[in-house]
């Protein structure tokens, strides 16, 4: 070989797949994550005593659960390298118009369950003040009120507080409101009045 002739260079190293995820692991930061399977995938992790389980949905999922924001960390854990390099996980890009529309997704699948959850948890506090309440009753016995409760299966304001011995005085007993509200219902309180005969 002359001084002219020289050998050729090797080919610069292309980053291996690897040598780019390990990078990016030593970085902190979110990456989005995607089941690429047509079945649900479930990965775990020890995180100090605690068990961390990220369920991912079937690929394409109508609610966006098939993608995970996760901390890079996770790029440090053999068994989610595997995953990504067998093609089970793959990291997309967050700007990606997929990852995007699964946001948005998830978003609406969360405010949907949040209003679902605020019209049963209304609907189950406004049938437990009618199915559990209960009063002092107002009937005097002597000079004393009686110590005995009333019970009702419904509204208190629909009848007065009184216990089943003196139940036969509910027409001298009027409600007059008090100004607060219940569940949207007017709260009252029961006087006795006078009968003239």
């Amino acid at each position: 070989m002359t001084t002219k002739e020289q050998a050729p260079k090797p080919a610069p190293r292309r980053p291996t797949v690897e040598r780019s995820l390990s990078s990016l692991a030593r970085e902190d930061v979110d990456i989005q994550v995607q089941n690429q399977l047509n079945s649900i995938t479930v990965f775990t992790r020890k995180n100090g005593g605690d068990v961390e389980v990220l369920e991912f949905q079937p690929k394409d999922d109508p609610n966006g659960e098939d993608i995970y924001q996760v901390s890079s960390e996770y790029l440090r854990l053999p068994r989610f390298l595997d995953a990504l390099k067998k093609g089970i996980l793959k990291i997309v890009d967050a700007d990606d118009p997929a990852v995007v529309e699964a946001a948005d997704k998830q978003r609406a699948a969360w405010d949907a369950q949040q209003t679902a959850k605020n019209e049963s948890d209304q609907f189950i506090d406004s049938q437990q003040v009618k199915a559990f309440s209960g009063k002092q009753c107002l009937a005097q016995e002597g000079r004393l009120r009686c110590s005995e409760f009333a019970l009702f299966a419904s509204n208190n304001s629909e009848r007065p507080p009184l216990c089943q011995k003196h139940a036969y005085l509910a027409g001298q007993f009027v409600p007059e409101e008090t100004g607060k509200f219940t569940n949207g219902k007017p709260e009252v309180e029961w006087r006795q009045v006078g009968i003239v005969q």
